[in-house]
């Protein structure tokens, strides 16, 4: 993200933004600091929690309530032909993510949501993409820091003394930065893998089969993950690298029709010294918790076998881009169950010719390695983050885009 990109535009726009923005205090209300230590992650905030007597609701800055009030005016800006270009790329919103031609029918702190099928009062279908960060507040929170920090000043200084119907609802300012730390509040990014202790480490102790001859690592927040098999000098294998991650869809609502869907990972470097030729697959997780990963030989094996889309073979994985797995009947039933059971998306990536189906690819020694660098949620630009398209027809409680026209 270029954060000094014409600075004049962005802080004049920022202005107009905030003002159609602001949370009108009304007689009565009380403001408290809200300063979670994960920003980043799902229904999370980022500076302040505002409590209003009058109305009796409670509205957090940059969490899913604010998006939701604030939906007119971020839409159109994201939308408008004087504005889609410049506040898109704010966002972190690239052509290659969104056709500029295309309108964004609704924005959330981790998605947003396009061609949308209207009938009546009813959306019949739309089509909604996930990152497993709060990557759009996050974005807004950076791109626009000036303004709140212009906002908060007016507010301690100057309206919530004097003019309180006038306060934005920011007179306590922070954090610094929204935290990309994890284990987060709703779901995380990072991989697991085993380590070999003694020398000549067999396939089934590397695989995870023992708790012999291994220690067990988990690493979160990390900007690289990691699919990789690789050995030892010495004719064993050092180890095996799965990956984790999850995405929170609770905003498709219960109960959503999911027609169709597809993890995208970028990657990064490939690697294939023996000519193995590996494969990249995706499957179940059952990691115990949302928000963090185990470092034991449980939190490595919590990955399935039964792949949740078609396997990607090395000669065919691009670095530099996004790779698009198209979730089969299997991967589908898990998301549709995700959704019934809180929202949360979980998946492991894995090597799919080896680790899945628990073969030796024949390594031998000479730090050997088969398998794949990718882009995590962590990496520096947000737009190599994995991500989840989901063309669905919403369900029960889910949030109702908006339909403007420009």
């Amino acid at each position: 993200m270029n954060y000094q990109h014409n600075k004049f535009r962005i802080f004049i726009l920022a202005f107009l933004l905030g003002f159609a923005c602001r949370d009108k205090v009304m007689p009565g209300v009380t403001v408290t600091p809200q300063f979670p230590a994960n920003a980043l992650y799902g229904k999370s905030s980022i500076a302040v929690k505002t409590t209003s007597a009058y109305s009796n609701k409670e509205e957090i800055f940059l969490s899913n309530g604010w998006f939701e009030k604030n939906q007119r005016i971020l839409l159109w800006l994201l939308n408008s032909r004087f504005t889609k270009r410049w506040f898109r790329r704010m966002l972190d919103i690239k052509g290659c993510d969104l056709s500029f031609e295309k309108k964004i029918n609704c924005i959330l702190p981790n998605s947003f949501c396009y061609d949308a099928v209207i009938k009546g009062n009813k959306v019949e279908k739309i089509t909604a993409e996930f990152r497993i960060t709060n990557q759009f507040a996050y974005c807004l929170y950076w791109q626009f820091r000036p303004l709140w920090q212009v906002l908060h000043a007016w507010d301690s200084l100057v309206a919530d003394k004097w003019l309180p119907a006038m306060s934005f609802g920011l007179n306590s300012f922070g954090p610094s930065y929204p935290d990309y730390s994890s284990p987060g509040t709703t779901t995380c990014n990072g991989y697991v893998s085993t380590s070999a202790t003694e020398d000549g480490t067999t396939w089934t102790d590397a695989h995870g089969e023992t708790s012999d001859f291994v220690s067990y690592n988990a690493v979160v927040a990390n900007s690289t993950i990691y699919v990789m098999i690789w050995s030892n000098s010495d004719g064993g294998y050092n180890g095996i690298a799965r990956s984790y991650m999850g995405w929170d869809i609770h905003t498709m609502g219960a109960g959503a029709a999911i027609s169709a869907a597809t993890v995208s990972l970028w990657g990064s470097s490939n690697f294939d010294l023996l000519q193995a030729h590996p494969a990249l697959g995706i499957y179940a997780s059952t990691q115990a918790s949302n928000t963090t990963l185990s470092a034991t030989q449980t939190g490595f094996n919590a990955c399935g076998t039964t792949l949740y889309a078609p396997q990607i073979g090395v000669a065919s994985i691009v670095t530099g881009a996004y790779n698009a797995f198209a979730l089969n009947a299997t991967g589908l039933s898990a998301m549709s169950s995700a959704l019934s059971g809180g929202g949360i998306f979980n998946i492991c990536a894995r090597e799919a010719n080896y680790d899945a189906p628990d073969i030796d690819p024949g390594l031998g020694g000479n730090g050997n390695q088969i398998g794949f660098y990718l882009a995590g949620a962590f990496s520096s630009s947000t737009t190599q983050s994995p991500k989840l398209v989901v063309t669905y027809t919403p369900g029960g409680g889910s949030f109702k885009p908006i339909l403007m026209m420009y």
